[in-house]
Parts: structure tokens; sequence; C-alpha cells
């Protein structure tokens, strides 16, 4: 079983009919925009075995020849198979407003796992503030640590209608965001480590 999603030298009408095929969703939802959101969200990831890499490549011209060049974009991608499903279900809250999900859902374990994360009790905020300190070089961190990033600070998500969202501010406090994580690790996103801290797993 192929537990990896790999694309060498790929361009752009290649990798949209991928996608599309992938999440079932029609190419026309596949701009500029679609694509920056998945390398963002690769990127924020920050592993150093996943990438999402561009390369902008001029044809040249003969001697003499003044043209417009137009440059040619390639995409490399090598990312983990629930990685490339998460991306589906972010894809899905965040751009196709609920194109994906039945997609999703009909992946196996991992994919109702990801396909169950609640966006109105904190969990996807929760996840991106994870994601969040994994990039900034916090591969383990506290709920401490996470509640500081969120709790009485602007809601980054107001479409969510998250219970936690208390006129614009996040109220979430230390006991409802142990159980917010504790739903994450049952999920298989988060894992608690052997010193008592977390880490992201999806």
């Amino acid at each position: 079983m192929v537990d990896k999603i790999y694309l060498y030298r790929v361009d752009k009408e290649e990798l949209k009919q991928k996608i599309a095929r992938d999440f079932d969703i029609p190419i026309d939802y596949i701009n500029d925009g679609f694509l920056e959101f998945i390398e963002n969200f690769i990127e924020l990831k920050g592993s150093s075995l996943e990438y999402f890499k561009k390369q902008i490549e001029f044809p040249s011209a003969p001697p003499g020849v003044i043209q417009l060049l137009i440059p040619k974009i390639y995409y490399f991608i090598n990312v983990k198979k629930t990685t490339w499903m998460t991306i589906g279900l972010l894809l899905d809250i965040f751009v196709t407003k609920g194109v994906t999900s039945a997609f999703l859902s009909s992946l196996g374990v991992i994919g109702r796992s990801i396909a169950k994360l609640n966006l109105k009790n904190g969990e996807v905020c929760c996840y991106y503030e994870a994601l969040s300190l994994k990039k900034e070089g916090s591969d383990k961190f506290t709920v401490n640590q996470l509640l500081r990033r969120i709790s009485n600070k602007e809601c980054s998500n107001p479409k969510f209608n998250c219970i936690y969202n208390k006129q614009g501010l996040c109220s979430i406090d230390v006991k409802d965001l142990q159980q917010v994580i504790s739903n994450l690790e049952v999920k298989s996103v988060l894992s608690k480590t052997e010193d008592g801290k977390w880490r992201v797993e999806l």
C-alpha cells in the first residue's frame, strides 16, 4: 500500500487534475489561491520529509528573436497520504465549503478521523495552532503553551461559530482545552509524549 503522494515535475494543469480526482471536486475550484493554500499548509507542518516545491522555467528563444517569454511552472511534491487527506479536509473547510467531506469519510479509519474534526468546539483552531508551534520549532508543546496562543485572543475564524467565540474573543479555558486536546488524541491528530507534552501526528 502506497503511503505517500509523490509527484515529480508535474505542470500546473496536471497537478490540478490530480487534486480534482483525489478530492472529487470540480477542477474549476482549483485556482492559484487554492494551490497556495496547499503549499502554505505543507510549509506550516515543518516536516523535513515532506515538501511542496515550485520551479519556474523560462523558455529559450532563438538568437535575435524578441518575444514575450511566458514562464512554465513545475511542481515537486512529496507528502504523506495522511497529510494529503488533511489538506482535503482543510480545503473543504476554508475553500470548497463542504464539497469533499463525503470523499474524505470514505477513506477508511484515518480519513474518517480527519473528516470528524469539529469546527464548533475549537478542534480545527487548536490543530492549526499546534502546527504553528511546530513550525516555530516546538516539536512538543504543553497545554499552557497552546492556551496562551488562543485564550483571550481575537478569534481568527469567526465563521466557524465556535462555542468559545465570545464577542470576537476566544474564551477557552485550560479545562476545556484539555478536553479538546483529548478529542484530537482520540482522532489520532495529536499524541502524548513520554514527558507529558503533546505533538502533532497529522
